[in-house]
């Protein structure tokens, strides 16, 4: 479904950034 998300916690704020800068557009199916 279009619009669904999830939310991911991480303990380091530099490794949130480098998800987000990597994953950002991508489709993860899971």
């Amino acid at each position: 479904e279009p619009g669904v998300f999830g939310f991911v916690l991480f303990a380091d704020p530099f490794d949130a950034s480098d998800a987000q800068y990597h994953m950002n557009g991508q489709i993860f199916c899971g």
